[in-house]
């Protein structure tokens, strides 16, 4: 559902985003790797995960944009596919459900989008893994193990910076667009028919923007957003 509505996207650079691991079957491959880590009881019976359960992560990976982008192409492919296999590594390679690197930011940095499932001693628990003492170790261990060896810096200690994932971006912005075009609906209440069925027919292209990736979204992440947990790297960027 591409709406191309993020202004950061050169979106005649996207065809050379390439994929570590394929994001292809992504919301199927993510239910299978929930019904294998549900818990059961004495019976045997699955028990129902929580609707606000977090069930999967969105990690974004890259560096200072002077470091990253100073790296001859070739490097930067080595670069991702280690903090890829670190991530694997680290988290179980059945939880890391697709890598996907990103080269079309206007002005941008090049990084990695990573999926993952988190889950610990096997079961799905987002607050279990992700604790404080966690995102430290994670920043520390990806700088020893991974960014070190490419000249770059290690992540900032207890950063705040905040992203949106790529669909409730574009999610919202689309219905940003919807909720301008109602409000000007209501200002304008009184023109003649033939430019209020005008109107209207916005309002349906902005509301096919919105609905399908509410969808999405709920599929997805089962009633929630996919949260973005961090950056591993020192230099983040809105998702996209």
């Amino acid at each position: 559902h591409e709406t191309k509505t993020n202004p950061d996207i050169d979106y005649a650079l996207s065809k050379d985003n390439y994929e570590i691991i394929s994001s292809a079957n992504l919301t199927k491959r993510l239910n299978a790797r929930l019904k294998e880590l549900q818990s059961r009881t004495k019976t045997g019976k699955a028990r129902k995960m929580r609707s606000d359960a977090v069930t999967a992560y969105d990690f974004m990976i890259t560096g200072s944009h002077d470091d990253i982008m100073a790296m001859s192409q070739e490097t930067r492919q080595q670069y991702f596919a280690d903090a890829t296999k670190f991530m694997q590594d680290r988290y179980g390679a059945k939880n890391v459900l697709d890598a996907v690197v990103h080269i079309d930011e206007k002005k941008g940095t090049d990084h990695l989008h990573l999926t993952l499932v988190p889950e610990k001693d096997g079961r799905v628990s987002a607050k279990a893994l992700f604790d404080k003492k966690e995102m430290r170790d994670l920043q520390d261990a990806f700088y020893e193990k991974v960014s070190s060896r490419y000249g770059l810096d290690r992540g900032e200690v207890g950063s705040k910076t905040k992203h949106l994932d790529s669909l409730r971006f574009k999610t919202e912005t689309a219905k940003a667009e919807l909720e301008a075009i109602q409000k000007t609906t209501a200002e304008l209440e009184n023109l003649p028919p033939v430019v209020r069925g005008r109107i209207d027919l916005e309002i349906k292209k902005a509301k096919k923007k919105f609905i399908p990736f509410a969808d999405d979204v709920n599929k997805l992440c089962i009633s929630s957003f996919i949260k973005n947990k961090c950056s591993v790297s020192k230099t983040a960027k809105q998702l996209h």
